[in-house]
């Protein structure tokens, strides 16, 4: 079988196939632990949890917040030859960044500024000077504390409210208005 089935790979080592689902491991031990399953059941293995470990709750909320900026950025580069080996592996070329744009998207799904373009030597360096920058303009936006501002009826639902609308749980003494439990 490690004949017939032997150029799917280029180790030339020798491999041990299941006759099964000719599934390949490189150790008879590993063939052996999966005999045992292969022989007895079908080739896909299920696992079922546990009674009492059968439920899956959602539990990262802070996910489900919207991001008041994102950064969708692109690079472009060139590909230079160069040949050499590096362990069992020929290397032909490599990709050299050249240029990059970013778009910087504010709250409202706009852009907050013109799409930034650059193209030129060093772009990699140039690009996360650019984004330390943006870092720092973001960072003094966000840590200014603007009031909240909500209708009557927002108010009247905030005050009435007995579970959190983003999470579910309980309120008791803990009601907060930006779900910081």
């Amino acid at each position: 079988m490690s004949r017939l089935l032997g150029d799917l790979t280029k180790h030339k080592t020798k491999h041990h196939y299941c006759y099964s689902c000719l599934h390949r491991f490189a150790k008879v031990e590993i063939l052996k632990e999966h005999l045992q399953y292969c022989s007895e059941y079908s080739p896909q293995h299920i696992k079922m949890p546990e009674k009492g470990e059968n439920f899956i709750k959602f539990q990262n909320v802070h996910y489900q917040h919207p991001l008041p900026y994102i950064i969708y950025a692109d690079f472009e580069s060139l590909i230079v030859k160069e040949v050499h080996t590096s362990g069992n592996t020929e290397i032909i070329a490599r990709h050299e960044a050249c240029g990059y744009a970013y778009a910087l998207i504010g709250p409202d799904g706009r852009s907050v500024k013109p799409i930034s373009v650059y193209r030129g030597k060093n772009a990699v360096k140039h690009f996360m000077e650019d984004i330390l920058k943006e870092k720092e303009e973001l960072a003094a936006k966000l840590t200014s504390i603007v009031p909240i501002s909500m209708t009557p009826q927002n108010e009247l639902d905030f005050r009435s409210a007995t579970h959190c609308s983003i999470c579910k749980k309980a309120l008791k003494g803990d009601r907060v208005r930006d779900h910081d439990h």
